[in-house]
Protein backbone atom coordinates (compact mmCIF):
# COMPACT_ATOMS: atom_id res chain seq x y z
CA UNK A 1 0.00 0.00 0.00
CA UNK A 2 1.62 3.26 -1.12
CA UNK A 3 0.99 6.54 0.67
CA UNK A 4 -0.29 9.24 -1.65
CA UNK A 5 0.35 12.31 0.48
CA UNK A 6 1.90 13.14 3.86
CA UNK A 7 1.87 16.43 5.76
CA UNK A 8 4.43 17.07 8.54
CA UNK A 9 4.15 19.47 11.52
CA UNK A 10 7.16 20.18 13.77
CA UNK A 11 7.01 21.36 17.38
CA UNK A 12 8.26 24.39 19.33
CA UNK A 13 11.90 25.34 18.76
CA UNK A 14 12.39 23.39 15.54
CA UNK A 15 11.65 23.81 11.85
CA UNK A 16 10.68 21.68 8.86
CA UNK A 17 14.22 20.25 8.66
CA UNK A 18 13.17 17.90 11.46
CA UNK A 19 11.54 15.76 8.78
CA UNK A 20 14.18 15.85 6.03
CA UNK A 21 15.38 12.29 6.68
CA UNK A 22 11.80 11.05 6.85
CA UNK A 23 11.21 12.36 3.35
CA UNK A 24 14.45 10.81 2.07
CA UNK A 25 13.70 7.45 3.63
CA UNK A 26 10.32 6.85 1.98
CA UNK A 27 8.97 7.78 -1.40
CA UNK A 28 5.74 9.71 -1.09
CA UNK A 29 3.80 10.81 -4.14
CA UNK A 30 3.46 14.20 -2.49
CA UNK A 31 4.34 15.78 0.85
CA UNK A 32 4.05 19.14 2.60
CA UNK A 33 6.37 20.47 5.32
CA UNK A 34 4.68 22.97 7.62
CA UNK A 35 7.15 25.49 9.06
CA UNK A 36 6.11 27.79 11.88
CA UNK A 37 9.00 30.18 11.10
CA UNK A 38 11.24 29.80 14.16
CA UNK A 39 14.26 30.14 11.86
CA UNK A 40 12.50 32.33 9.31
CA UNK A 41 10.78 31.26 6.09
CA UNK A 42 7.42 30.23 7.53
CA UNK A 43 5.37 27.84 5.44
CA UNK A 44 1.77 27.45 6.51
CA UNK A 45 -0.60 24.48 6.35
CA UNK A 46 -1.90 23.20 3.02
CA UNK A 47 -4.95 21.20 2.05
CA UNK A 48 -4.54 17.71 0.68
CA UNK A 49 -4.78 17.38 -3.04
CA UNK A 50 -8.25 16.22 -4.08
CA UNK A 51 -7.00 13.15 -5.92
CA UNK A 52 -4.73 11.86 -3.12
CA UNK A 53 -6.08 8.64 -1.62
CA UNK A 54 -3.89 7.62 1.33
CA UNK A 55 -3.48 10.80 3.36
CA UNK A 56 -1.40 10.97 6.54
CA UNK A 57 -0.62 13.83 8.91
CA UNK A 58 2.44 13.47 11.17
CA UNK A 59 3.05 15.88 14.04
CA UNK A 60 5.62 16.27 16.80
CA UNK A 61 4.90 17.83 20.19
CA UNK A 62 3.21 21.28 19.92
CA UNK A 63 2.96 20.81 16.15
CA UNK A 64 -0.30 18.91 16.73
CA UNK A 65 -1.91 22.19 17.76
CA UNK A 66 -1.10 23.87 14.44
CA UNK A 67 -2.93 21.35 12.25
CA UNK A 68 -6.15 22.94 10.91
CA UNK A 69 -9.35 21.05 11.56
CA UNK A 70 -10.17 20.69 7.86
CA UNK A 71 -6.77 19.07 7.22
CA UNK A 72 -7.43 16.58 10.03
CA UNK A 73 -10.85 15.76 8.58
CA UNK A 74 -9.27 15.10 5.17
CA UNK A 75 -6.65 12.70 6.55
CA UNK A 76 -6.95 8.93 6.70
CA UNK A 77 -4.43 8.59 9.55
CA UNK A 78 -3.06 11.03 12.13
CA UNK A 79 0.34 10.18 13.64
CA UNK A 80 1.00 12.07 16.88
CA UNK A 81 4.55 11.93 18.27
CA UNK A 82 5.14 13.24 21.79
CA UNK A 83 1.82 15.08 21.68
CA UNK A 84 -0.61 16.42 24.25
CA UNK A 85 -4.14 17.78 24.63
CA UNK A 86 -2.82 20.52 26.92
CA UNK A 87 0.81 21.08 27.85
CA UNK A 88 0.16 21.07 31.60
CA UNK A 89 -1.30 17.86 33.02
CA UNK A 90 -4.60 18.54 34.78
CA UNK A 91 -3.93 20.06 38.21
CA UNK A 92 -0.13 19.88 37.84
CA UNK A 93 1.09 23.05 39.53
CA UNK A 94 4.73 21.99 39.25
CA UNK A 95 4.45 21.92 35.46
CA UNK A 96 3.00 25.44 35.44
CA UNK A 97 5.74 26.74 37.72
CA UNK A 98 8.44 25.11 35.60
CA UNK A 99 7.17 26.68 32.38
CA UNK A 100 6.68 30.04 34.10
CA UNK A 101 10.36 29.99 35.11
CA UNK A 102 11.31 29.10 31.54
CA UNK A 103 9.25 32.01 30.19
CA UNK A 104 10.85 34.42 32.65
CA UNK A 105 14.36 33.19 31.84
CA UNK A 106 13.61 33.40 28.13
CA UNK A 107 12.85 37.10 28.43
CA UNK A 108 16.30 37.65 30.01
CA UNK A 109 18.56 35.05 28.35
CA UNK A 110 16.72 33.45 25.43
CA UNK A 111 19.73 31.75 23.84
CA UNK A 112 20.66 30.05 27.12
CA UNK A 113 17.09 28.81 27.46
CA UNK A 114 17.15 27.43 23.92
CA UNK A 115 20.48 25.65 24.51
CA UNK A 116 19.06 24.03 27.66
CA UNK A 117 15.88 23.11 25.77
CA UNK A 118 17.74 21.35 22.96
CA UNK A 119 19.87 19.44 25.49
CA UNK A 120 16.79 18.31 27.42
CA UNK A 121 15.03 17.30 24.20
CA UNK A 122 17.69 14.65 23.57
CA UNK A 123 17.61 13.06 27.04
CA UNK A 124 18.37 10.19 27.66
CA UNK A 125 20.41 10.00 24.43
CA UNK A 126 24.07 11.00 24.51
CA UNK A 127 23.97 12.73 21.14
CA UNK A 128 23.42 16.49 20.94
CA UNK A 129 20.99 18.44 18.79
CA UNK A 130 21.58 22.14 18.35
CA UNK A 131 19.68 25.09 16.98
CA UNK A 132 18.20 24.39 13.53
CA UNK A 133 19.30 27.85 12.37
CA UNK A 134 19.19 31.53 13.29
CA UNK A 135 16.33 31.76 15.73
CA UNK A 136 13.38 34.16 15.53
CA UNK A 137 13.30 34.86 19.27
CA UNK A 138 10.19 37.07 19.28
CA UNK A 139 8.09 34.32 17.69
CA UNK A 140 9.54 31.68 20.00
CA UNK A 141 8.68 33.84 23.00
CA UNK A 142 5.13 34.42 21.77
CA UNK A 143 4.59 30.71 21.23
CA UNK A 144 5.90 29.88 24.70
CA UNK A 145 2.95 31.92 25.93
CA UNK A 146 0.61 29.95 23.65
CA UNK A 147 2.07 26.70 24.95
CA UNK A 148 1.39 27.78 28.52
CA UNK A 149 -2.35 28.14 27.80
CA UNK A 150 -2.60 25.36 25.21
CA UNK A 151 -5.82 23.39 24.64
CA UNK A 152 -6.27 21.14 21.64
CA UNK A 153 -9.09 22.82 19.71
CA UNK A 154 -9.31 20.01 17.14
CA UNK A 155 -10.03 17.25 19.67
CA UNK A 156 -13.54 16.58 18.33
CA UNK A 157 -12.23 16.20 14.77
CA UNK A 158 -9.55 13.77 16.00
CA UNK A 159 -12.16 11.61 17.73
CA UNK A 160 -13.52 10.63 14.33
CA UNK A 161 -10.12 9.61 12.92
CA UNK A 162 -7.68 6.72 13.04
CA UNK A 163 -4.89 7.99 15.32
CA UNK A 164 -1.49 6.47 16.07
CA UNK A 165 0.32 7.88 19.13
CA UNK A 166 4.03 7.46 19.90
CA UNK A 167 5.79 8.65 23.05
CA UNK A 168 9.20 8.15 24.67
CA UNK A 169 8.82 6.93 28.24
CA UNK A 170 11.81 9.03 29.39
CA UNK A 171 10.60 12.25 27.77
CA UNK A 172 11.35 15.16 30.15
CA UNK A 173 9.84 17.83 27.89
CA UNK A 174 6.39 16.28 27.50
CA UNK A 175 5.91 13.43 30.01
CA UNK A 176 4.52 10.23 28.53
CA UNK A 177 1.41 10.53 30.73
CA UNK A 178 0.32 13.22 28.29
CA UNK A 179 -0.02 10.73 25.44
CA UNK A 180 -1.77 8.31 27.80
CA UNK A 181 -4.28 11.05 28.61
CA UNK A 182 -4.75 11.93 24.94
CA UNK A 183 -5.15 8.25 24.05
CA UNK A 184 -8.01 7.99 26.58
CA UNK A 185 -9.82 10.85 24.82
CA UNK A 186 -9.54 9.34 21.33
CA UNK A 187 -11.55 6.13 20.81
CA UNK A 188 -9.89 5.40 17.45
CA UNK A 189 -6.32 5.71 18.74
CA UNK A 190 -3.49 3.29 19.41
CA UNK A 191 -0.61 4.22 21.75
CA UNK A 192 2.95 2.93 21.42
CA UNK A 193 5.31 3.90 24.24
CA UNK A 194 9.03 3.53 23.55
CA UNK A 195 11.30 2.46 26.41
CA UNK A 196 14.53 4.37 27.11
CA UNK A 197 13.50 7.14 24.71
CA UNK A 198 12.97 10.86 25.09
CA UNK A 199 11.36 13.78 23.31
CA UNK A 200 13.26 13.54 20.04
CA UNK A 201 12.01 10.15 18.89
CA UNK A 202 11.35 11.58 15.39
CA UNK A 203 15.17 11.59 15.16
CA UNK A 204 16.25 8.79 17.48
CA UNK A 205 13.53 6.22 16.75
CA UNK A 206 12.41 7.11 13.25
CA UNK A 207 12.81 3.54 11.97
CA UNK A 208 10.70 2.09 14.78
CA UNK A 209 7.95 4.62 14.11
CA UNK A 210 8.10 3.85 10.40
CA UNK A 211 7.74 0.12 11.02
CA UNK A 212 4.54 0.73 12.95
CA UNK A 213 2.95 3.02 10.37
CA UNK A 214 0.74 1.28 7.81
CA UNK A 215 1.67 1.87 4.20
CA UNK A 216 5.27 2.99 4.65
CA UNK A 217 6.88 -0.10 3.13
Amino acid sequence: MKISEVHFYHGWGFNADLWKNWVRMASFSRYHLFDRGYTGNPHGPEHFRDDSKIRIVISHSFGLHFIPEDVIRQAGLIVIIGGFEQFHPEGDRASRKKLARMINRFSEMPLTVMTDFYTNCMYPEKQIVGSPGKLELDLLGEDLGLLNESRLLTLDALRDKSVLLFHGRDDIIVPSVQSVALHSLLPGSRLIEIARAGHMIPLTHRDLIYRNMPGIY
